[in-house]
């Protein structure tokens, strides 16, 4: 059916019940050659329940090279489009463009496009649906050959919904494969067009995004973990919907990708499967699943999230697949916390138990976990690494709680930790973790900064910041975590201070005339090349002053350490002697973990060149000669002597440490002469005599 006008038209409210099987449209008789049509097929003017196409064979049409588009419908509903070749040749392999769009919808409604489809090819967009409803495109390879597999891209768009409301595009169980094309996979186009369902397809390998919509934060989902089992097959996935609205119901389709898509969100090139979620007040909702599939390590999980009252989303951001083995026993970790970090009894308490491997990543699904509170087991779960239990709230007092995890020979244990709920009847400190007596702990109490925060230690910035403390510096790190039964955590009722003692080098200062005064605080002109302020001198950093808090040395005279918290840029220190050190907190988690190498480890410093530097008399990680550097590192930890190296050409200082990632370098990991000290002093506090 050649040179035509139209090659079919169907047009007329009376006109229905019509089908078009095995013709040729567009082409000569071989399927291969051009003889184009204006328009393919048009169906038009009211005219309803006519069949392009079907699903046996011999039923499809091959729809192509036409001038414009392979098929339009337009003011017609509930009309079907099946099985046909639409901007291909008879093979379904080659290119025979129609002109412009392969289907276009226009003011047509309840259209059945698919199964069976090839729309690939065309010189614009694939399917265009404007100003319809109901419409239904499901089951269709569009931009990819009759394969699925090779492309034969649009000139443009995959799938574009213009002033389009309620349509749906892909479902669970028939998705289309929308791949290749040269722009978008999916272009939901104006803000009018809402209530578009867009899941289950194979969207990948287009030009621009995988879905891309004109709505504001449409953007609704993070996948925060995704880990697969070893060998692959099984797939455990944690995410985020936020800004969902209060009480909306969501369908969240999980996808995988070999590669991310550039723009570092989606595109969906496997469906995965779904979790349905409802959102609570607020619109933020933590979802989490357990699904089996074909995923392995190195794949790319993103996911989109679909609403009845709300369509679907863009594709989240890309997270890469992890491999998590199976561990062997001692190898596992708990981490467990409970929030807030101390409580009133005005507060409801929410405990988390973390299952992890031994560098702190999730354990892909432990056969359990359990949460205890006083004794009893609260709360349990399997195939899954993490556990969330509410408890509260309690009269001021005291309550205690542990986590266990299991997962086959591998048995995890936080031990028993008591939480202090409101004010203690006596003593200036609060035990807001308490493992057991000071004598057989590490106790390092926090202490807040008293021109930090105006409350002190009821301060809400302050307490959040003491939880971070806790939760990401001390079991941040694998050696602290380990050991986590072996730590009290206080914090003080009064608060102290660390105050910064910094100077200004005149000599670097002042300018050629030497009449700077560096230090007023002065825009009087004499404060710099640039004149000013003082800003423009260079200021020597010095450690900071620190004031104890109100019975340091009387009941709190066990601590082991206190750690002063503030707010203020300045250069942290700890004072062992005074059992002190400060820490800032835009980077707490890290500088606690130094500072608590100082104090209470009396660790030195592995740095050049104003550091705390001493050789201690039993395991020390710093040594003042090289030949102590060289005989320890021969004969104790099984180092080459050729390991020794020197602080600095102005110091005498050795050690056999890295000179980077370490501890007490630049705020790495515990290295070895860190780890043997500190765990030497560990063994200490096991035999009451911390």
């Amino acid at each position: 059916i050649s040179g035509n006008q139209e090659g079919v038209r169907i047009n007329g409210s009376e006109t229905t019940g019509n089908k078009v099987y095995g013709n040729y449209i567009g082409t000569d008789a071989t399927g291969t050659v051009a003889r184009p049509n204006g328009i393919g097929i048009e169906i038009s003017g009211s005219a309803h329940d006519n069949k392009i196409g079907g699903t046996d064979p011999g039923e499809g049409n091959v729809v192509s090279r036409n001038i414009e588009s392979g098929i339009h419908v337009t003011n017609a509903d509930g009309n079907i489009i099946q099985g046909n070749l639409i901007g291909t040749d008879a093979t379904g392999l080659g290119p025979l463009p129609n002109g412009t769009d392969g289907i276009q919808l226009e003011r047509a409604n309840n259209t059945t496009i698919g199964p069976g489809n090839v729309v690939s090819g065309n010189g614009d967009d694939g399917v265009y649906i404007f100003d319809g409803s109901g419409n239904m495109v499901v089951g269709n390879f569009i931009g990819a050959d009759v394969t699925g597999t090779a492309p034969l891209p649009n000139g443009d768009v995959g799938v574009v919904l213009e002033r389009a409301s309620d349509n749906t595009v892909g479902t669970p169980s028939s998705g289309n494969v929308i791949a290749y094309n040269w722009g978008e996979g999916v272009w939901v186009r104006d803000t009018t067009s809402r209530l578009n369902s867009i899941r289950g397809n194979s969207i990948h390998s287009n030009g621009a995004l995988g879905i891309k919509t004109s709505c504001i934060s449409c953007r609704i989902t993070t996948v925060d973990e995704a880990l697969v089992a070893t060998g692959g097959g099984t797939l455990f996935v944690a995410g985020r919907l936020t800004n969902g609205g209060n009480f909306v119901t969501y369908d969240v389709d999980l996808y995988a990708n070999t590669e991310c898509d550039p723009s570092g969100a989606g595109e969906g090139e496997r469906y995965l499967g779904s979790v349905s979620i409802t959102t609570p007040s607020g619109g933020r909702m933590t979802f989490e699943t357990v699904i089996s599939g074909a995923v392995s390590a190195g794949d790319y999980i993103t996911a989109t999230a679909t609403a009845g009252s709300r369509g679907t989303s863009v594709f989240a951001q890309c997270i890469q697949v992890i491999e998590q083995p199976q561990l062997a026993a001692g190898e596992s970790n708990v981490r467990c916390t409970h929030s807030p970090i101390w409580p009133t009894s005005a507060d409801t308490i929410t405990i988390t138990a973390e299952v992890l491997d031994p560098s702190l990543s999730p354990l892909l699904a432990a056969e359990s976990v359990e949460i205890w509170v006083d004794g009893s087991n609260v709360a349990s779960r399997s195939d899954w690494h993490v556990l969330e239990h509410t408890i509260g709230p309690f009269s001021d007092g005291t309550f205690s709680y542990s986590c266990l995890a299991e997962d086959g020979d591998a048995i995890a244990f936080s031990h028993w930790r008591t939480v202090t709920v409101g004010f203690p009847e006596t003593g200036s400190g609060v035990p807001v973790m308490y493992n057991g007596p000071p004598n057989s702990k590490i106790d390092i109490v926090f202490i807040a900064d008293t021109d930090s925060y105006p409350a002190g230690s009821q301060d809400p910035s302050f307490l959040a910041d003491v939880e971070s403390a806790i939760m990401d510096g001390y079991f941040g790190e694998p050696l602290f975590l380990e050991n986590q039964s072996r730590f009290n955590f206080w914090i003080a009722g009064d608060p102290g201070r660390a105050k910064p003692t910094d100077v200004y080098d005149a000599s670097l200062s002042e300018d050629s005339a030497g009449d700077d005064t560096c230090g007023d605080g002065m825009d009087n002109g004499s404060d710099g090349p640039s004149d000013g302020d003082d800003s423009d001198c260079i200021r020597k950093s010095k450690c900071p002053r620190l004031d104890a808090p109100g019975g340091w040395f009387g009941d709190l005279a066990f601590a082991d350490v206190g750690a002063i918290i503030h707010t203020d840029e300045f250069r942290d220190c700890a004072s062992a002697g005074r059992r002190l050190f400060s820490a800032w907190t835009e980077i707490l988690p890290l500088v606690i973990r130094h500072e608590t190498g100082h104090a209470p480890f009396r660790l030195a410093d592995e740095y050049c060149c104003d550091g705390g530097y001493f050789e201690k008399a039993m395991f020390p990680n710093l040594y003042n000669s090289l030949a102590d550097c060289e005989a320890d590192a021969l004969t104790v930890i099984g180092r080459a002597a050729s390991d020794c190296r020197k602080l600095g050409a102005k110091t005498e200082w050795w050690t056999s440490d890295p000179s980077s990632n370490d501890l007490m370098v630049d705020i790495g990991v515990p290295e070895i002469l860190d780890l043997r000290r500190m765990e030497w002093m560990l063994d200490k506090c096991d035999a009451a005599m911390c």
